[in-house]
């Protein structure tokens, strides 16, 4: 008897945990959630690191324009 009884509980257990993960009433569920939410922040890391480097590019290039005219002026002419 005692067997009967905590084989249905672990069964009840086991069902409510699935329709818990699996989001039970059209809801989307926690795992669902948590990958959405993890993908959006590694979008947002991607446009911030793409951003970043654009910059530094945008950067060094005025860089070299401004080395390029300055050494332009001292340059020997033989």
């Amino acid at each position: 008897m005692p067997t009967i009884v905590g084989l249905s509980a672990v069964l009840m257990l086991l069902i409510a945990v699935t329709l818990w993960a699996t989001g039970g009433n059209d809801s989307t569920s926690y795992y669902q959630r948590e990958v959405m939410r993890a993908m959006r922040t590694q979008s947002r890391q991607e446009k911030n690191h793409l951003a970043a480097r654009a910059h530094r590019h945008r950067l060094r290039r005025w860089a070299s324009r401004l080395g390029a005219v300055f050494t332009r002026g001292n340059k020997r002419h033989h």
